[in-house]
């Protein structure tokens, strides 16, 4: 459910291909992590650039998984697994970009808040719909992007909060905001600082 290519250069790209939406399983999340976690380990990757295929970084969690587990199994593996991978993005031993296009919700706005430079395409939109769903993750990640007030907006509406506005805020790198097919290619060009202590001393 995701794909790893590593680069002469050492660039790690994790793509996520869980067609039609990316929604992240519990398996996938827990699984994506363990391979950030590794990293620390392996002294020829530089950086790692994570992103997806053709949808979204992530159309929050897989509800209908969800659904399925006995009792509470469900909401408890989610939220286990998107605190791993929101950690294992933040605390990864080398820098983490990470791409965004089309639309980027739930868990995803947690990678996405947490990775040292954040890419995104015109018009993709944040969406933080946990009090739909009757949860309140997520907050303290995505203040990494955008105001308390401006947070607090997107949380109670359930809104979306598009690339453009995040922009403004300065979350972005300054040549992020593009069309594709340029996009991807962008993503993979960024070469933050290959030392790894770059990383902890400005983290």
């Amino acid at each position: 459910m995701f794909a790893e290519i590593l680069s002469e250069s050492g660039i790690l790209d994790l793509v996520i291909e869980h067609p039609p939406v990316n929604a992240f399983s519990i398996g996938l999340l827990h699984a994506v992590a363990g391979r950030l976690e590794r990293v620390v380990e392996e002294q020829h990757v530089r950086a790692s650039c994570f992103a997806v295929l053709d949808a979204a970084l992530a159309a929050a969690a897989n509800v209908k998984e969800a659904e399925k587990l006995d009792g509470f199994g469900g909401i408890l593996g989610q939220a286990s697994g998107s605190l791993r991978l929101s950690l294992a993005v933040l605390n990864c031993a080398v820098p983490v970009v990470c791409a965004v296009h089309n639309y980027c919700v739930g868990v995803g706005v947690l990678v996405a808040a947490s990775a040292d430079v954040l890419i995104a395409t015109r018009g993709a939109r944040f969406v933080l719909a946990e009090v739909d769903n009757g949860a309140t993750s997520g907050g303290v990640q995505a203040l990494r992007l955008m105001p308390e007030k401006r947070l607090r907006a997107a949380m109670l509406m359930a809104e979306p909060v598009l690339a453009e506005e995040l922009h403004a805020w300065g979350p972005f790198i300054g040549c992020s905001m593009m069309k594709r097919p340029s996009f991807f290619k962008r993503a993979r060009s960024v070469n933050p600082s290959p030392r790894r202590t770059t990383t902890r001393s400005v983290g």
